[in-house]
């Protein structure tokens, strides 16, 4: 009897041990997500910066925007007044991570602030944040009132800024397109815009004025497919659709693919951080609100040997990150980003709306 009295003893004890060490690695695992990525302590007062997602601590992220570098923006600025306040206020700001451009005040996350104290409280006495109260200069690190007074604009001045910049329709601003608010949306940069040609006119009165033109970017528009795949009673009609837009069954699979006549291509992914690792795309990260829709148009077009699309994309991010002008962030009811690819305004095809149809008629027509 005491010979098996041991053995489950023994038995046990292995058994609580393993669960301990598996309990202690979650634990670590969630712990390291918990971390602010500038100064590596945990959480205790996460802001998410938008449209990039990343989450920061709040003093990590003011020092950042106060002393990052200058961007390629300001390489005409005197090095003097980047002390200055206004211009700290109204400079670019970009994520420290992967340099997004920020287009919004960070926002707290309750959520991670609730679980990372809940965790600091379950490591017992001894264990703090590691954020400092005060910073070198002695200012303090303390939310107050409005924790980014001085380096944003204040929401009163934000909301004078929307009624200035207007959202259309289809939720854009027309500040991202670098065009007046008053002016037609389509015919921004277009030839037969006169504004453009007036301000052309002006500027080659006066020796002093530097006259360029930059192409404008619009939203894209319904194409007819480039590839001929006929398919078979086997494919979903979507997927057809897709394959003959040069989508690859690759790229559809790994990226969770969609399309639709009114929205074109759509790819998924769960960061806009190009240098992270692509992972495949599970059904449940559809209703995910931190997965980012990106809108590509209605036609891929992939390098040979890219089967899979991850070269495509790649370098979709990464002028999401150099270019951000040339995109259009819009936020979903559920919090969640849709990122609408737009294209210059030269390569728009005027179709008649009877010509834009999804039906073999364009199909056939490839060879």
């Amino acid at each position: 009897m005491r010979t098996i009295r041991d053995s489950l003893s023994r038995s046990s004890t292995a058994s609580l041990k393993s669960k301990t060490e598996k309990a202690d690695e979650v634990i670590s695992t969630i712990e390291t997500a918990l971390q602010c990525q500038i100064c590596m302590e945990m959480l205790l007062k996460p802001y998410a910066l938008s449209p990039c997602g990343h989450i920061l601590c709040l003093p990590c992220l003011q020092e950042w925007f106060r002393k990052a570098p200058p961007s390629a923006d300001d390489m005409d600025i005197d090095p003097e007044d980047f002390e200055d306040p206004q211009y700290i206020m109204n400079r670019q700001k970009s994520c420290p991570c992967c340099r997004a451009t920020v287009l919004h005040r960070p926002v707290p996350v309750f959520l991670v602030k609730s679980v990372a104290t809940t965790l600091l409280k379950a490591k017992g006495p001894g264990h703090t944040a590691g954020t400092p109260v005060s910073r070198a200069d002695g200012t303090s690190t303390v939310d107050g009132e409005d924790p980014w007074s001085g380096l944003f604009p204040a929401d009163e001045d934000m909301e004078d800024m929307d009624d200035d910049y207007d959202f259309d329709e289809a939720g854009y601003m027309p500040w991202m397109f670098g065009a007046d608010s008053d002016e037609d949306f389509e015919s921004y940069g277009s030839a037969g815009d006169e504004s453009m040609d007036d301000d052309e006119e002006d500027a080659s009165d006066d020796d002093s004025v530097t006259s360029y033109y930059v192409p404008a970017y619009v939203p894209s528009v319904w194409e007819r497919p480039h590839v001929h795949f006929s398919g078979g009673q086997r494919h979903d009609p979507q997927y057809v659709k897709m394959r003959r837009r040069g989508c690859t069954r690759d790229m559809i699979r790994m990226y969770g693919m969609t399309y639709s006549h009114d929205d074109g291509l759509v790819v998924y992914v769960r960061s806009l951080d190009p240098d992270i690792a692509v992972t495949a795309f599970r059904e449940a990260d559809r209703a995910n609100v931190h997965t980012i829709r990106i809108f590509v148009g209605w036609n891929v077009h992939l390098a040979p040997g890219d089967r899979g699309g991850h070269a495509y994309v790649n370098a979709l991010l990464h002028e999401y990150q150099e270019h951000p002008e040339r995109f259009a962030p819009i936020a979903r009811a559920n919090g969640g980003w849709d990122i609408k690819a737009l294209v210059r305004v030269d390569d728009v095809e005027e179709l008649s709306e009877d010509d834009t149809t999804d039906s073999d008629v364009w199909h056939d027509s490839i060879r």
